[in-house]
């Protein structure tokens, strides 16, 4: 099983995205960064804090200095509370009540995804799916 990722993307769109997967950091960091033209959001799984990045358009002179917005977590917020609402979804998917938040395709494509990666690895390669 492989340990450490990083994977290089490319959308239809041509917007270029990239995956870093690292198990082996010690101490562990789980967060998630999306960086756009016009800012950045930044969540951590330690503190469950996001941060929000506007960047100043150009066409404003007047707008407020480039800062970081912080949204902390709810003040009695439990991680195991994601686990127990991702069971609930479960069983209440079982019991016919409500649609998955993801289908199969969804899973599909995403197994897709990952074993593309393996191959261009394997190959050195690169690999192109369409979704």
């Amino acid at each position: 099983m492989e340990d450490t990722a990083e994977v290089g993307l490319r959308f239809a769109n041509g917007v270029l995205g990239s995956v870093h997967l690292n198990y082996n950091q010690q101490p562990p960091a789980h967060h998630l960064e999306i960086v756009g033209t016009q800012g950045t959001i930044r969540w951590d799984n330690k503190d469950g804090e996001v941060s929000l990045f506007q960047a100043k358009s150009p066409q404003r002179s007047d707008e407020k200095k480039d800062d970081w917005l912080v949204i902390r977590a709810p003040r009695n917020f439990e991680r195991n509370d994601l686990f127990l609402a991702e069971m609930s979804h479960f069983l209440a998917v079982m019991r016919d009540e409500i649609k998955p938040a993801c289908n199969l395709v969804d899973g599909k494509r995403a197994l897709e995804l990952v074993l593309a990666a393996q191959a261009s690895q394997h190959d050195r390669q690169l690999m192109q799916l369409s979704f």
